[in-house]
């Protein structure tokens, strides 16, 4: 109940629930154009529960992709990387909803 719970919440504040509500059992990704590329390039290594658990931009995914190149061993993902990438910075991207308060302004600077 509490994952449902979350999982509902976090889709809500991404906006996934209005525009994907399906969720793949076998992986735990959104199902969206791509997800089964995600899966099969992906989830060949590691779990796609890592995968879900993370929020970047499209370049940060990009830099991920190239650390696990040149230090983890994934191979060239060629053509399907730019539908990987889109697929993740779309569905596991940055929120635009702030993830918490704005920095309080002060009026002046405290004397120290």
């Amino acid at each position: 109940m509490r994952y449902s719970l979350l999982l509902f919440l976090l889709a809500s504040a991404t906006g996934f629930a209005q525009d994907n509500p399906e969720i793949d059992a076998a992986s735990g990704l959104l199902k969206d154009s791509g997800w089964q590329l995600v899966v099969a390039n992906c989830g060949g290594c590691h779990s796609t529960k890592l995968v879900s658990q993370n929020r970047m931009s499209a370049a940060n995914w990009v830099n991920t992709i190239r650390w696990m190149q040149a230090k983890q061993g994934l191979w060239d993902l060629g053509a399907n990387e730019e539908t990987i990438v889109s697929y993740l910075s779309r569905n596991y991207g940055i929120p635009d909803l702030p993830l918490r308060r704005k920095p309080l302004i002060l009026a002046e600077e405290p004397e120290l």
